[in-house]
């Protein structure tokens, strides 16, 4: 899991694309410099006025844009949601904001700690991070717009608001906010107990959809009609806060881009995910490593600096199930809550790219590796240790997938479907299998090879390796490059804008009206329900498949899918209604003992 971590962390923090032609005159650093300084500020909107909203909390100011196309838009930048988390709130519970003073929200706000790219060793952000921005469109229309609430990639260790331009879906008449939350061992340290809670990055979004949901009228905004997205790490944390009990009443609806909470493998009973808080108490001479007042202490001391050295070894941190709190975010299992229905009723989008798993590949000739690390690379393991179920499951797995043939210049693909399935097509489909029995469930798989991608990125540094351009350009399109077709990250030829005129529609669409083409006046492609024929909605075209820009098609890798559910799902499902029926049984007996 860790191997395939680190390139989710390392790609989202930097969206910017150069074609593969361009790949081996181009560094890491002046990759990552590409991208680093474009926010709203460097675009070509032009600053026409200031203007304010008086809200219950006090006057916050922004400023009122025109964009090139003559859209009128209200920019409001860096507004705090929480409290700043330092000193005595480092790895505690966000505290909320209690009012601001004629609060000038002209720029973006700090970006969260995090490895700074383009200087290894050295890092960025401020622990005073806990900000976002609120971007409406200017009509006469005095009616209360739907709200997007976009959360960020990153791999939990990387990522900001400020590099998602927003404009294109503000176009359709909806308010649209970016967050930032905590990351790294700021956001995922725990103690496994109310100390320190842990999951700091998912309460600090669930935090700011409190604030939304409060101050969002003064913006214009519905706060009965809010909606969040994200991709990758934003898309498991979207799924993340659909199942948090602490959620319940903040969100109408949610889109899940390449990324739910059914991808990870956690069994509660063998995971220890305060293990490391311990070592870094341990790694800095804390008088106490009892998990008590004592350690916390030591911990919030400790300078930023040396906490973010201590873990820089870490690029894996994800959300976990925190049942040991009293007052927990994800208190249940993720296939139980998706399966027994314990999660916010709320209508789903979620979807993968064709080639997700095109983000991480081994050596060219991998057998030895392959070997040592198969069930990190499927992300199979579900403790600290490796169990012999799961190596065997691997070994199967990669099987399947691969044969015998460790030559990654002849199973690139086989190995890209088997990543993609691994981590995102298969866990998409069980969960819109489990969603769409309690709830309204819109499938979909972006598959269109435009001009811009992130594989260069993926690929870099293996341009003179025996695998061709023509062989990596074929997988297109990859992780995240289904966000060039949402937010303005750079000019499109006119097929490309055609199909992003047709998914911000969508994605709109479905923050309006909880359906993505209830209206046949939009004259775009009927989305049907995944339901039990599992319908899903090919996005964009693509030479090898069915597809002509949108298209419903249904049981989308069936035979891939069989496999999953045989070799890992079934089983995890039979345990559930096992432990259902003892419980159920347990219940029964003991009303019977009591005599009721």
């Amino acid at each position: 899991m860790k191997i395939l971590a680190t390139l989710l962390c390392l790609k989202i923090v930097i969206p910017l694309v150069v074609s593969q032609d361009e790949i081996s005159a181009i560094t890491i650093e002046e990759f990552a410099s590409m991208f680093s300084n474009t926010d709203i500020n460097t675009t070509k909107h032009e600053e026409v006025e200031t203007v304010q909203v008086t809200t219950v909390l006090g006057t916050i100011l922004g400023k009122k844009v025109v964009t090139e196309d003559g859209m009128e838009m209200n920019v409001f930048l860096g507004i705090p949601y929480a409290q700043p988390p330092v000193d005595r709130l480092r790895f505690q519970t966000p505290r909320p904001v209690y009012g601001y003073k004629d609060f000038e929200a002209f720029t973006f706000g700090n970006s969260c700690p995090q490895p700074n790219q383009e200087v290894a060793g050295s890092y960025e952000g401020n622990e005073d991070c806990l900000n976002l921005n609120v971007f409406s469109k200017v009509t006469n229309n005095t009616s209360l717009k739907p709200v997007m609430i976009w959360i960020h990639g990153g791999g939990f260790v990387y990522g900001s608001a400020p590099p998602y331009d927003p404009t294109s879906l503000v176009k359709e008449d909806v308010i649209v906010v970016t967050i930032n939350y905590r990351l790294g061992a700021l956001g995922f340290l725990n103690f496994g107990n109310d100390l320190a809670p842990g999951n700091l990055a998912i309460r600090d979004q669930i935090q700011s959809l409190r604030w939304v949901k409060m101050m969002v009228w003064y913006f214009g905004g519905d706060p009965n009609r809010i909606t969040i997205f994200g991709e990758s790490a934003g898309g498991f944390s979207c799924h993340a806060i659909t199942m948090s009990p602490k959620a319940y009443g903040l969100i109408s609806g949610a889109i899940y881009e390449s990324g739910t909470m059914l991808y990870s493998k956690e069994d509660i009973t063998r995971s220890t995910p305060n293990l490391e808080a311990l070592k870094m108490a341990d790694n800095v001479n804390c008088s106490s490593s009892s998990f008590d007042t004592e350690m916390l202490e030591c911990l919030q001391n400790l300078p930023l600096q040396e906490i973010l050295d201590l873990t820089a070894e870490n690029t894996f941190y994800q959300p976990n199930i925190d049942s040991y709190s009293t007052d927990p975010v994800l208190p249940i299992d993720y296939l139980t809550a998706m399966k027994k229905g314990h999660f916010n009723k709320i209508p789903i989008m979620t979807g993968t790219v064709l080639n997700d798993g095109g983000l991480v590949f081994p050596e060219d000739n991998f057998e030895e590796t392959w070997k040592v690390a198969n069930v990190e690379f499927l992300g199979l393991k579900g403790g600290n240790e490796v169990t012999e179920e799961e190596k065997l499951d691997a070994r199967i797995i990669g099987k399947y997938y691969l044969g015998n043939n460790y030559n990654l210049s002849e199973v690139l693909q086989d190995w890209t479907n088997m990543i993609t399935d691994a981590y995102f097509l298969s866990p998409d489909q069980k969960l819109a299998e489990l969603a769409s029995q309690y709830v309204p469930v819109y499938n979909f798989r972006f598959v269109y090879p435009g001009s811009s991608s992130f594989l260069a990125f993926y690929t870099m540094g293996r341009e003179n390796g025996t695998i061709s351009k023509e062989q990596w350009s074929s997988l297109k399109p990859v992780h995240s490059d289904e966000m060039f077709y949402l937010f303005d990250f750079m000019k499109l030829n006119d097929e490309e804008q055609e199909l992003k005129d047709i998914m911000t529609k969508y994605w709109t669409n479905f923050a309006k009206y909880g359906h993505p083409s209830p209206l046949l006046a939009d004259n775009i492609t009927q989305w049907l329900p995944y339901s039990t024929e599992k319908n899903i909605m090919i996005l964009g075209k693509h030479p090898d498949l069915e597809s002509d820009g949108a298209v419903m098609l249904k049981n989308i890798e069936e035979e891939r899918m069989v496999f999953w559910n045989k070799v890992h799902w079934n089983e995890r499902e039979s345990k559930i209604e096992e432990a259902s029926i003892f419980y159920h049984a347990y219940s029964y007996v003991l009303r019977l003992f009591r005599g009721y």
